[in-house]
C-alpha cells in the first residue's frame, strides 16, 4: 500500500518551506541576489543546509519562487493603486509605496486582478509613484528585482514581471486613447516603452554604490505622462 502523507506531516513540511522562504527573502531583501546562498538562507532559518535542499532544487529554484511570489505582488500593487486612483486622488497615489517593496513571506501571490478607475492620467501617475516609491523603500531587493546580474531561469521571472507591469500600464493607455484623453498610439509599444524607460531609471538610484539619493519620481512621472501625449 503507497505512502500517504497525513495532515499533520503535510503541515510541517509545509511550514518548514514557509520557514525557509520568509528567510530567504530577508536574506534577498539586505544582501541581494550576490549574498544569497543555500548556506546564508539555511543560516538565517536556523536549519541546515540539506534542510534547504528538500525544499528546493537550488539557488535558483529558490529565487525564481521569490521572485514569481514577491513580483506578483508588485504587479498587484501597482494595479490596485491605478484602480484606486480615481476615488483617492493622485495626491495620495503613491501611499502604498510607502510599505517597500514587499519582503514579506511564503504565501504565494495571488492571481493579478485588473481594476480601472480615474483618468489616465491619475493612474498612469498612481502606477509610476506606487512601483517607483515602492522600490526605493527597499532598494537591495528592487534591485535585485530589476538589474541585479542572475541566473538565466532567474532572469526569464524578470521578463514576466515587466510583462505584467506593462499589461497594468496598457489597461490605462487604452482605456485614455477610448476617452480622447491621449492620442491614438500603439498601446503595446507605449506600456512596454513606458516600462523599459521606468526600469532604466531606477537602476541608479537603486544600485548598490550609489549614495545620491536624489527623488526621481516626479520627473519619471512627468516624463510617463509626456510620453503619452498628455499636455
Amino acid at each position: 500500500m503507497p505512502y500517504r502523507r497525513t495532515s499533520a506531516v503535510q503541515a510541517r513540511i509545509d511550514a518548514g518551506r514557509e520557514k525557509l522562504f520568509d528567510a530567504a527573502v530577508e536574506v534577498l531583501s539586505s544582501q541581494g541576489y550576490r549574498g544569497l546562498s543555500i548556506a546564508s538562507v539555511a543560516a538565517a532559518a536556523g536549519v541546515s543546509a540539506g534542510s534547504v535542499y528538500t525544499h528546493f532544487d537550488s539557488k535558483s529554484d529558490l529565487v525564481v519562487a521569490i521572485f514569481r511570489t514577491v513580483c506578483g505582488r508588485e504587479v498587484q500593487a501597482v494595479v490596485d493603486a491605478a484602480g484606486a486612483s480615481g476615488a483617492r486622488g493622485m495626491s495620495n497615489s503613491g501611499a502604498s509605496g510607502a510599505r517597500g517593496m514587499s519582503n514579506s513571506g511564503a504565501s504565494g501571490a495571488r492571481g493579478i486582478s485588473r481594476t480601472g478607475s480615474g483618468s489616465v492620467v491619475e493612474r498612469v501617475t498612481a502606477i509610476v509613484e506606487t512601483f517607483a516609491g515602492r522600490a526605493m523603500k527597499n532598494r537591495t531587493m528592487a534591485y535585485a528585482l530589476l538589474a541585479e546580474p542572475v541566473d538565466p531561469a532567474v532572469d526569464a521571472e524578470r521578463l514576466v514581471f515587466r510583462r505584467s507591469f506593462a499589461a497594468a500600464i496598457g489597461d490605462a493607455v487604452a482605456d485614455g486613447i477610448a476617452a480622447g484623453d491621449i492620442p491614438e498610439q500603439n498601446v503595446e509599444i507605449a506600456a512596454a516603452a513606458l516600462v523599459g524607460a521606468v526600469g532604466e531609471v531606477l537602476v541608479g538610484p537603486l544600485s548598490p554604490d550609489r549614495t545620491d539619493t536624489a527623488d526621481v519620481i516626479p520627473d519619471l512621472v512627468a516624463f510617463a505622462l509626456r510620453s503619452l501625449g498628455v499636455s
